[in-house]
């Protein structure tokens, strides 16, 4: 059936409704929504007015940011897109000034957490620029992103269009045409269903005998967000690189660093799933995309994910692990898993949104995830500063769907690489949390 789109209608694919679904449940458990930000750390302090000024004026190239989800008369969910620019409200923009208590960075980590709690707690927005001041000689802009209208890869090209044209660098045919359309994908109706079955049956599977997970604090909706960031140096990054490939194998980062991360994980799971439970990783990360393409789309999610799984008691031989989870990935790809799950949520999108929440936590007994884990490429961020103002690194603080509420984020940056783990307060104590990322950064640098 060809239902096309219309210039106030863009027809959402399965990623974007299942993003959806999961922001909707995490509203429901937790009382905030699944945002993510970017922070630009900068040497120097811009002039705000005229960053403030560029922002509002790119931001109203792009009437979108102000639409919502809404359902056709043919059950496909579409993002509809306010027609008149008196319904267009002002974006959130704010700034700061930072005391530093402390370390530079951990200081900057604990306004962010502040940061994203307000933010995630309040709705009609889907982007938003926060500026902070520390000290005399340097700053940060941070950029919230609602995940319903960005991914990481998508956000990141915003964001690098938006620098362009506050340093003047930027030209009208780099901006992406008005007309997003996207076709309603009501139709190869057999493909789908057997996609449906192959995913039904690897879920299946998924959820065999215990699963390893973390309970969450009762009070869940009074608990804030929390990160812990960890750095790695260029060279430190590079040896990583080198120490995957003798382990896992060629272009083998991703196992080798999800190994590393179960291994870090693993005692905190142990003290309430027990040995003899069983690991189940959701592991995203970005298409693949030529640098056109990424200007031309930079709105919705166009995620690839995998699912893992294997013991606790593995994620002691990090190595071993690292090998068997190789072996999953090939095994996936060669079964054509990513896109089947593509197909599968074409089809789950006859569901609306709170009732395809309900649905997942029940197929999936409560649990989505023991944790999820995102490695995301090359940044797509290549401005070198901000009216004058050097790029030092960029880093991604992502709010983690509940459940399972804990994850953690790769991003590289100018060379090096952040790690941030993302949780729900309750879920880690403070000591716990910077226990894992010592642990994350001694597995994968192989100094346990």
């Amino acid at each position: 059936m060809k239902v096309p789109s219309s210039s106030r209608k863009r027809y959402l694919s399965g990623a974007d409704w299942c993003v959806t679904a999961l922001s909707q449940g995490t509203v429901e458990m937790t009382g905030r929504r699944c945002i993510f930000q970017i922070a630009i750390c900068l040497a120097g302090i811009p002039d705000f007015g005229t960053v403030e000024a560029a922002f509002r004026s790119y931001c109203d190239r792009f009437p979108i940011l102000w639409g919502t989800a809404s359902r056709c008369w043919c059950l496909a969910p579409f993002w509809k897109i306010p027609d008149a620019p008196d319904r267009m409200r002002p974006v959130p923009v704010a700034r700061h000034t930072l005391e530093e208590n402390g370390a530079r960075q951990t200081a900057m980590v604990r306004w962010i957490e502040t940061l994203t709690n307000q933010h995630a707690a309040q709705d009609g927005w889907r982007v938003a620029l926060d500026f902070g001041q520390i000290g005399t000689d340097n700053s940060v802009l941070v950029f919230s992103f609602d995940h319903c209208l960005f991914d990481a890869a998508g956000a990141e090209t915003f964001i690098q269009l938006f620098l362009e044209d506050v340093n003047g660098t930027a030209c009208d045919v780099d901006f992406p045409s008005a007309r997003l359309t996207a076709p309603a994908f009501l139709d190869q109706w057999c493909r789908k269903f057997r996609s449906g079955q192959k995913i039904n049956r690897m879920m299946r599977r998924l959820a065999e005998g215990a699963t390893a997970w973390l309970a969450l604090p009762q009070n869940a909706a009074q608990k804030p967000f929390r990160f812990r960031m960890t750095t790695f140096t260029e060279d430190e990054i590079r040896r990583v690189r080198e120490r995957a490939y003798s382990v896992a194998g060629y272009l083998m980062f991703m196992p080798f660093a999800l190994a590393s991360a179960a291994s870090a994980f693993r005692p905190f799971f142990m003290r309430q799933a027990g040995e003899n439970a069983h690991f189940v990783v959701s592991v995203s990360t970005d298409k693949p995309k030529t640098v056109a393409v990424r200007t031309r789309h930079f709105f919705f999610n166009e995620l690839s994910f995998l699912y893992f799984r294997f013991p606790v008691a593995g994620a002691s031989d990090r190595n071993a692990l690292a090998g068997l989870l190789r072996d999953q990935l090939v095994s996936q790809v060669r079964e054509e898993i990513p896109s089947a799950i593509e197909d599968a949520n074409l089809l789950m999108r006859i569901l609306p949104a709170r009732q395809m929440w309900r649905f997942l936590m029940r197929f999936y007994r409560n649990r989505l995830a023991s944790f999820g884990f995102t490695c995301l490429g090359e940044s797509s961020v290549k401005a070198l500063s901000v009216l004058g103002c050097a790029i030092q690194n960029i880093t991604h603080f992502p709010v983690i769907p509940t459940p399972p509420g804990v994850g953690l984020v790769l991003n590289p940056s100018r060379g090096a690489c952040q790690a941030v783990l993302s949780y729900i307060e309750g879920v880690f104590s403070d000591e716990e949390a910077d226990e894992i990322m010592n642990g994350f950064r001694q597995w994968l640098l192989d100094e346990p």
